[in-house]
């Protein structure tokens, strides 16, 4: 599999995230659940949803639309560890936050620990450990 299938394959996990994360406000039924916050709160939970949302945009079309460039330039190196830091982070912080007890935990553990892996791989071959 070459690395822009890989690019490819990353760039359209984000757009799932992004999906993922325009559907909360239905999914978690946040219009009666977030009024349960103080407003702070609720309006904290909502501008950082909002602004996952653009960073999954962000990270779908630099990895589907900038490819040659994320796998021939410096910056393009750095943003894919970047990213693959991010996913790892986020795999890290699912255990303490949300624990690993119920199966919808485990699933998301493991889907980022995807989101981690396609671009640490991507990183590990641009780096020639690979």
């Amino acid at each position: 599999m070459t690395l822009e299938i890989l690019l490819t394959i990353g760039g359209i996990f984000h757009l799932a995230f992004l999906l993922f994360h325009l559907m909360f406000w239905k999914l978690f039924k946040w219009n009666s659940q977030l009024e349960k916050l103080h407003p702070i709160n609720k309006g904290a939970m909502q501008a950082m949803n909002i602004i996952l949302i653009a960073i999954f945009a962000i990270f779908a079309a630099i990895s589907l639309g900038f490819q040659q460039e994320l796998l021939n330039t410096d910056l393009g190196f750095f943003l894919i560890a970047s990213i693959a830091a991010v996913w790892l982070l986020r795999s890290i912080i699912q255990i303490p936050l949300f624990t690993l007890k119920a199966i919808a935990s485990k699933v998301f553990f493991i889907t980022t620990l995807i989101g981690a892996s396609i671009y640490t791989y991507i990183a590990l071959a641009l780096y020639k450990l690979i």
